[in-house]
């Protein structure tokens, strides 16, 4: 059954969801998030407002210690804690109190507010929306409340969860690719279709081939494991059911001293025996393990979810709780409230020693079972939920060919779905492609082993497309640069193409009228040279073409556009010496060709202007042209005159020369007929003296020379580069090798990003003592790491570039006044034209290759360099590569004087 699932399908789902709000017949605003400055945020601010330097804030911030996924705050590290056994960092206190009232001040600015967004899917819905609350806006423009959820709660709202996550995106993408291919029949709507292929009442969760996937990693993206500590989490636990992948769910996000819960997990699942052994020693009888054991054995003697905590301090053996205290407990845990903690431990020691609960048992339940979600809890209504979800896309990948599956994450990560129509203008608009975001993508996916194929002329759709054949993902027209949706719909339309000869007489010999803005016609080729060149750039007739390589098409391209010439004429000349293509034994004919050059600059009057011309005896011709032969100076023109007469002897005084007369120019000066070119003139005498360089001009020789000298100009200008820098210039992606794959990486000591750790190292201290004070304080220097990568992207807010490396992408981040350096254009003013001449472009301009030089911090790469350290800059600019690895750079931006 053919069905067009296109793209207004989730127009459709879209605007449901929305008349559904509408509904309400009252305000929906999202609700408003905000952000406070973390204790290393809060250090490194004060650091910078009392004017010390960066490496100082890195320094003191790196003492501040995570557990269980929290920073301890600035006064548990300077003073310790003793309720949570923490011992004061005694160097952060030593390097603090050097300077007075930086520790107020940290502290001060620790938790403020720096910082607003939006609920990811948090919405209130209202009447009268200012009776409840206050409405601003967030920094995307959307209006958002001001009051956070705990105080919009408290003001009689109620919040709405809208979950939309790009998980699901992708899912609907690749069903609705499915539906479209036949792999599954349409069922008269999206939802019956969806209830019968996809729901989750219809799935077999036991069948072995989805975790067997699962582990074998073939599923990319899996809901909730995305990141590493998810991946992480996978690799550890090797879900083999619903129950332990929603296990695995909840027990990435659990933290607590000693062992973790994870890899507790993991251990007694390998051997029960060692729960048993473990409950044993605790000081457990019996009957209290069995208790343990009714609850417990699922997860394999380890409580993973709110529920569980729940259940187990309700037992009328263990504590006793009603529904209220163990509900008091879980939102202890889950907002991380620890004064409601302790408050509820002393309750749960009471009620259960009330009870006849052994000690011991009690001891067990809360120091072993209960603490593991003390750092934070996870409820399985969601760890269900979500694992329901990734069942799904394993049924996906299962049941159906998974390029689908992968073709709908590239197309979702790149935002390459689609085009976005704009309300007020009716022909819509096109979405401009981000290539940043396009490259990163795509490079995330080769990372996983995904075959990401070159846009095939024939074959290629708009976007992405699954090629089942070749089990690949097909890059889109409309993703190459300069291909506009227009462009690319024209070039389906009038497939199939047999040859490149065939498309290029097609597509861009053909035109046709488009209007200006102006209200002006044009005459434009339903493919532009530039558009062509693109095309052939990012391979789009290498199938069609398989005996060419790419630069071959492309050459044939340009001697389609630019044909020899059929003949070499003597108006081409100049353009012959100037590619030296004539031989030295012209050289005297050269002396007479620069010779009529120089005397046609000068000064020209029409035959009849000059005294001896205006004679009634004079015979004026149309066809003569008098020009002035003259120098710098008077010695300069006399010199000048002489080697006129000492070349043109034969021409006489009167008839073809005369002395000037006229008192503005050089007295010495002569006026020289050159134009009529009857016997005896100075154009037939000249052409005597050229006649040996004309026939050679009319050589075949020459004409090959000639035209072989013009195309490789051509080619120079229009197709510089490799087959790589084609493909990232036109797709911002490499579909063979990473221009920097031969860079000799020992030589230049490159670092992987993601192999460097997320502190950055210490390797030594310079000290700086104040003059007034005396006091020494320590500055750290840290090791510098070189990266290298081709630019994708540059966030001119942020001062971040976006790099993709061999390894991966990593987001480099400058100062803001590094930043503008290298990212400014250089120019000059013509002096000629009155305008801006470029003379360098930004060096962050995407497909640029650079050495980048600094520290890994976090997730981000921080550049820096030190005075008189290993390197002199912190970014170069790589402008070649040669076969030894070696790279010309340039070190310096373009210096004007």
């Amino acid at each position: 059954m053919d069905v067009d699932l296109s793209s207004h399908k989730r127009d459709i789902a879209f605007s449901s969801a929305k008349d559904y709000l509408n509904s309400f017949g009252a305000d929906i605003v999202r609700i408003g998030t905000f952000k406070t400055d973390k204790p290393k945020s809060a250090i490194q601010t004060a650091c910078r407002g009392y004017g010390l330097s960066p490496d100082t804030g890195l320094f003191l911030s790196s003492f501040i210690k995570v557990d269980r996924g929290q920073p301890r705050s600035i006064e548990q590290t300077y003073y310790g804690d003793t309720d949570q056994g923490f011992e004061p960092s005694l160097e952060f206190k030593r390097e603090i109190d050097k300077y007075p009232g930086l520790l107020e001040t940290m502290i001060g600015i620790q938790g403020l507010v720096c910082g607003r967004g939006s609920h990811a899917c948090g919405v209130v819905i209202s009447n009268d929306m200012v009776q409840h609350t206050a409405i601003m806006k967030a920094p995307n423009g959307e209006p958002i409340t001001q009051y956070d959820l705990s105080d919009s709660e408290y003001c009689g709202l109620i919040k709405y969860d809208f979950l939309n996550t790009q998980t699901l995106g992708m899912m609907q993408l690749a069903f609705e690719d499915l539906i479209d291919k036949g792999h599954i029949e349409w069922q008269g709507s999206l939802r019956e279709t969806y209830n019968k292929y996809l729901h989750p009442d219809t799935i077999d969760y036991n069948n072995p081939e989805y975790y067997e996937k699962l582990n074998n990693h073939e599923l990319i993206r899996v809901f909730q494991f995305e990141a590493g500590s998810g991946l992480k989490a996978l690799n550890t636990v090797k879900p083999q059911s619903l129950i332990e992948l929603a296990a695995a769910n909840t027990l990435m996000r659990l933290q607590c001293e000693g062992e973790q819960p994870m890899e507790r997990y993991v251990r007694i699942k390998a051997n029960p025996q060692e729960w048993e052994q473990e409950m044993i020693e605790y000081g457990l009888n019996e009957q209290e393990r069995e208790i343990l054991h009714g609850y417990l054995d699922i997860d394999y003697g380890t409580c993973t979810t709110q529920e569980m905590l729940m259940i187990l301090s309700m037992d009328k053996n263990i504590s006793g709780f009603t529904i209220p205290e163990a509900n008091k407990l879980r939102k202890g845990v889950a907002k991380k409230k620890k004064a409601i903690l302790d408050e509820v431990q002393e309750l749960f020691y009471t009620k259960g020693e009330s009870l006849g609960t052994r000690k011991v048992m009690l001891d067990y339940v809360w120091n072993v079972q209960l603490s593991m979600q003390f750092g934070y809890g996870f409820s399985i209504l969601h760890t269900i939920g979500y694992s329901l979800i990734a069942i799904q896309q394993l049924e996906l990948i299962t049941s159906y060919p998974k390029i689908y599956w992968e073709t709908s994450v590239l197309q979702v990560m790149s935002g390459a779905v689609e085009v976005e129509a704009v309300e007020d203008d009716s022909e819509g608009r096109e979405r401009i492609t981000d290539y940043g975001k396009l490259g990163g993508a795509i490079a995330t996916l080769q990372k996983e082993g995904v075959t990401i194929a070159l846009p095939d002329i024939n074959k290629a759709e708009k976007g992405f497309m699954a090629d089942i054949d070749n089990n690949a993902i097909l890059y889109g027209l409309k993703g190459i640069t300069s291909i506009n949706l227009k462009t690319a719909e024209t070039i389906i339309a009038n497939r199939p193409y047999s040859s490149m000869k065939d498309f290029h007489d097609r597509m861009h010999l053909v035109k046709q009228e488009i209007a200006l803005k102006d209200g002006k016609k044009q005459m434009k080729a339903l493919v532009t040279k530039e558009q062509m060149l693109n095309l052939i750039k990012a391979g789009c007739f290498d199938e069609l073409e398989p005996s060419k390589t790419r630069l071959e098409l492309l050459e044939d391209f340009l001697h389609w556009e630019y044909p020899d010439k059929a003949n070499v004429t003597t108006g081409a000349l100049k353009q012959l010496i100037k590619r030296g293509l004539i031989p030295d034994e012209y050289e005297e004919c050269l002396r007479y060709y620069n010779f009529r050059e120089y005397l046609r600059q000068g000064i020209k009057v029409d035959d009849g202007v000059l005294p001896h011309t205006q004679e009634a005896s004079y015979k004026i011709t149309k066809s003569k042209k008098w020009y002035l032969l003259d120098g710098e100076d008077e010695i300069d023109t006399q010199e000048i005159v002489e080697v006129f007469f000492d070349m043109f002897p034969e021409l006489q005084e009167g008839k073809h020369w005369v002395y000037n007369d006229n008192p503005d120019y050089f007295v010495n000066a002569i006026w020289v007929e050159s134009g009529a070119s009857s016997k005896g003139t100075f154009e037939a005498s000249y052409k005597n003296h050229m006649k040996d360089l004309i026939q050679f001009m009319s050589s075949k020789e020459l004409l090959h020379k000639y035209n072989e000298a013009i195309f490789i100009e051509h080619r120079n200008e229009e197709i510089p580069g490799t087959q790589a820098s084609w493909e990232m210039e036109t797709m911002s992606y490499y579909y063979t090798e990473h221009e920097l794959a031969h860079v000799d990486r020992e030589y230049y000591k490159i670092n992987n990003f993601f192999e460097l750790g997320e502190e950055p190292i210490i390797e030594d201290y310079w000290e700086r003592k104040d003059k007034e004070t005396g006091v020494v304080t320590k500055i750290p220097k840290f090791k510098i790491n070189q990266i290298c990568g081709v630019v994708l992207d540059r966030n001119k807010t942020k001062h971040i570039v976006t790099l993709l490396t061999e390894y991966g992408v990593v987001y480099v981040k400058y100062q803001a006044g590094q930043f503008n350096f290298y990212d400014k254009r250089i120019s000059i003013v013509d002096e000629e034209t009155g305008k801006n001449k470029e003379i360098e472009k930004s060096w962050f301009k995407r497909g640029n290759l650079l050495f980048v030089r600094g520290i890994r911090n976090g997730d981000q790469f921080k550049v820096k360099t030190y005075k008189n350290g290993l390197y002199e800059h912190s970014t170069e600019l790589i402008e070649k590569i040669y076969d030894d690895g070696v790279c010309l750079t340039r070190k310096e931006r373009a210096i004007l004087d």
